[in-house]
């Protein structure tokens, strides 16, 4: 910006920084999750980000290098909150709805975006760009209380819940509706799954296309497209209404095809992720190729929704290969999937240096190269079914 002259290679670098930290707590944050509770872990993430995001604005103005620091500790915080989302499902979702029921919280993420988009450009046009940093530090202190005061960690704890309810939940859940310390993880087992790959490979092929476009999309629409700030709000927030829509839709669907023992999870799984990640490829092909301004906006919303699809596939299937660790999975496949996050926006930064349309194309064929390779890996190999080592240890014939 004129307050700030740095070239799109720092840009990219400070972009990156967050996942630096985030990356650190993955594995750490689902194991805990799994040993305390999802929902304190969880509470505790967004608290520590939130508080955090306050001092962006000064480092900001203090130095780049000082932001690089801020943007990693915000990373490292909000690193325990992702996996332990499973940790939390894994104890309240019954069995066939937890398609459903992780892509509705997953979604909340992806409406965010379309809520906070334009609100920061209405924020920066208003009160200026440091505005954005203060208000939503507060409100996630003031959520924060709000999660206190509602969350519980596990049905048996419930101060309202009904007895039929916790019957249910009983009978539908890993835990039985209470809580469970799974053992020591079977590491060896874990990484020499298939199934546990083919999610790895998806998820990173998945998040690879989401981190280019989450953080350089602005960029792209005010600097190649040309719109102002207000309309690059609203039309950068486009395409995860798009996604939040989908998400929810995938799971419904999912869930409905699975009770009605239509498919097996596994080909739901495998049709989803195919779906998804297949939809995103080919629209990205076909956006690098636009040279309408619309044209250009409407194929990227569309490949951004098609990646809803995709979470009712290699998202929720951590919870299907094992309940126990699937917080513990989720930080190990998410760990290797926010690489992308530090690479992404330094790769568009030297690729897009003269912020030319010809520059953009082969950022939009990289990404739909990996969708391609992620959803055919994930096809193949992939599996629905609980594995062996599941539970904590490995069944031997004797």
């Amino acid at each position: 910006g004129q307050e700030f002259n740095w070239d799109t290679k720092i840009q990219g670098i400070v972009l990156g920084s967050f996942f630096i930290g985030y990356m650190m707590t993955q594995i750490p944050g689902g194991w805990v999750a799994g040993r305390i509770g999802g929902t304190k872990t969880f509470g505790a993430g967004l608290l520590f980000t939130s508080i955090i995001t306050l001092f962006t604005a000064p480092a900001a103005r203090l130095d780049y290098l000082a932001l690089i620091a801020i943007r990693i500790m915000e990373g490292f915080a909000e690193g325990f909150s992702y996996p332990a989302m499973h940790a939390i499902w894994s104890v309240w979702a019954p069995s066939l709805e937890k398609s459903k029921l992780t892509t509705i919280s997953m979604s909340g993420a992806y409406f965010g975006t379309v809520v906070g988009l334009p609100l920061a450009g209405e924020l920066t046009k208003r009160l200026g760009w440091d505005s954005i940093f203060y208000f939503y530090g507060v409100t996630g202190i003031v959520w924060y209380i709000v999660w206190l005061i509602l969350i519980y960690d596990q049905p048996s704890n419930h101060r309202t819940i009904t007895h039929k309810e916790l019957e249910y939940l009983k009978k539908t859940t890993p835990s039985a509706g209470g809580s469970f310390t799974p053992p020591r993880p079977p590491w060896k087992s874990i990484l020499t799954s298939f199934p546990f790959w083919a999610i790895l490979v998806a998820h990173f092929c998945e998040n690879w296309g989401f981190y280019t476009f989450l953080t350089t999309l602005p960029t792209y629409f005010s600097k190649v497209i040309g719109l102002d700030i207000e309309k690059t709000g609203f039309l950068t927030a486009l395409p995860y209404l798009c996604l939040s829509i989908t998400c929810q839709i995938g799971g419904q669907l999912a869930d409905y095809w699975r009770s009605r023992e239509i498919f097996s999870t596994t080909t739901v799984r495998k049709i989803f992720n195919t779906i998804g990640f297949a939809g995103q490829g080919i629209f990205l092909i076909i956006t690098a190729q636009m040279k309408s301004k619309a044209a250009a906006v409407a194929c990227i919303t569309i490949a951004v929704g098609f990646a809803g699809f995709g979470k009712s596939g290699y998202l929720v299937n951590h919870l299907d290969l094992s309940p126990a660790y699937a917080s513990l999975l989720l930080g190990m496949t998410n760990f290797c999937a926010s690489i992308p996050g530090i690479v992404s926006p330094i790769m568009v930064g030297y690729l897009t240096t003269e912020e030319k349309p010809e520059q953009w194309r082969m950022v939009f064929y990289v990404s739909a190269a990996l969708y391609i390779f992620g959803g055919a890996f994930y096809f193949f190999f992939a599996s629905g079914d609980k594995q062996k080592w599941g539970d904590g240890y490995v069944l031997r014939k004797l």
